[in-house]
């Protein structure tokens, strides 16, 4: 059992200090059994960065596809579940927690400057626009779990967003409630990424000085980056080379043609996966060219 003397001293070793504005993706299941679960780590974090210090975590829900919106209204509201795990979920309903109201990528966070930077970040607001002022507030990403389980260091949608890549996807959404109560719909106007993609950019960040540290938080192991230095690395990269946050299978139905600088084209995802008798990935491809829209 893991208790919060062993996680506070991790979370230092790690170099995690007082006044740290902390933007955390985690695998609960993979730190181990914790006395308490997910609010020791919430407390342990809150305990190492202090007072003045703010714990971020991404809240988001997930969309519905637009045509089907007529047929079943999902709603968002300020205690809408998260589809990002049993931590996130705890910090949402953690005493004095706030959260941002944007219906999709909802923002949770805890601590000093929690308050003002989520109201900051509505329906109005810039995709990823929240990560990009975390960044240029000298945040830190915390990645606590298997690189198979936590993607990316919080800042790649940033710099793909910015750069105005566009993305062939099915036009998705999600209803919310106005300030006079009415409901309103809102539609995702943003590109996505692979995750597999994401993850071969790992060697850059090395690279260029953005990794602060790799430890241990529990059983499992743990990454801290700086986001101003992996959202300049990227910026570089992308703006270099517009495929390298592409895994480059052609068989990949969020890179193999969706993008604007994809290297294959439909028939080569489609016939590919039908090749491979991934027919569910085919039919997936069929239904992105003919029903999709340019997303950026």
């Amino acid at each position: 059992m893991i208790n919060k003397e062993t996680l506070i001293r991790q979370l230092i070793d790690l170099g995690i200090c007082n006044g740290d504005i902390i933007h955390i993706k985690v695998s609960l299941k993979s730190i181990g059994r914790i006395e308490g679960g997910a609010n020791t780590l919430i407390e342990s974090l809150l305990a190492v960065i202090g007072e003045q210090g703010c714990l971020v975590c991404d809240s988001f829900v997930s969309s519905q596809i637009e045509l089907f919106r007529y047929f079943k209204k999902k709603i968002f509201d300020k205690n809408s579940m998260s589809y990002a795990g049993a931590f996130v979920n705890a910090a949402i309903k953690y005493p004095g927690a706030f959260r941002s109201s944007h219906p999709i990528q909802a923002f949770t966070a805890i601590g000093g400057n929690a308050k003002e930077l989520t109201e900051q970040f509505t329906k109005d607001s810039l995709p990823y626009e929240f990560l990009e002022k975390l960044a240029a507030l000298g945040a830190k990403n915390l990645r606590i779990g298997p690189d198979k389980k936590i993607v990316g260091v919080g800042t790649t949608h940033v710099a793909i967003c910015r750069l105005g890549f566009w993305q062939k996807q099915i036009v998705k959404g999600i209803y919310y409630r106005n300030d006079d109560g009415q409901l309103k719909w809102f539609r995702q106007n943003w590109a996505d990424g692979c995750a597999t993609g994401f993850k071969q950019l790992m060697p850059f960040y090395y690279e260029g000085g953005a990794v602060i540290a790799k430890g241990k938080v529990g059983e499992t192991d743990a990454l801290l980056t700086d986001m101003q230095k992996t959202l300049d690395i990227e910026y570089r990269l992308f703006k270099k080379d517009p495929t390298a946050f592409m895994c480059g299978r052609k068989e990949c139905v969020y890179c193999s043609f969706t993008w604007e600088n994809s290297r294959y084209s439909f028939e080569d995802c489609f016939w590919g996966n039908v090749k491979k008798k991934k027919y569910k990935k085919a039919i997936q491809a069929l239904v992105i060219q003919v029903f999709g829209k340019k997303l950026k």
